[in-house]
């Protein structure tokens, strides 16, 4: 009867050593997720644009930088983007007061951008909220 109680502590605590190894191991694999950067660029998207930022903010995956940059928009678009940021502190906001064009105005936002991965976003489209995750999982 010894044996088998012993048998029986034995393995319950290899059960429990191995439940704690599987969850450290989930743990680890969540905190080495790599951070994604997705840099919306809107020049004149007033009616979009925060739909668009929300596509991400809405994504299965994290972590995410979210980077905006209004490429001096003649509409609303700064502004709304403004008050959007107010409430949502963590999304970076470049407000350029000149039109430099889109791809100097990316690679503005690039040279901030700290993520393994980043995602080109125009500001009148949006993200399906799986498309970070699977594209992570894909790379």
């Amino acid at each position: 009867m010894s044996a088998f109680k012993d048998l029986n502590s034995h393995l319950e605590a290899t059960t429990i050593k191995n439940s704690h190894s599987v969850k450290e191991s989930a743990t680890h694999k969540m905190e080495t997720r790599p951070l994604v950067s997705v840099v919306c660029l809107c020049y004149n998207q007033q009616d979009f644009v925060i739909e668009a930022i929300q596509s991400v903010i809405h994504q299965t995956y994290s972590p995410i930088e979210i980077i905006v940059v209004d490429d001096a928009s003649s509409d609303n678009s700064a502004r709304i983007i403004n008050e959007f940021c107010s409430v949502h502190p963590s999304i970076r906001f470049l407000d350029l007061k000149i039109n430099v064009g889109n791809c100097k105005a990316f690679n503005q936002a690039l040279m901030l951008a700290n993520g393994k991965f980043i995602i080109d976003l125009a500001a009148d489209d949006i993200l399906l909220p799986e498309r970070v995750e699977e594209g992570v999982n894909l790379l």
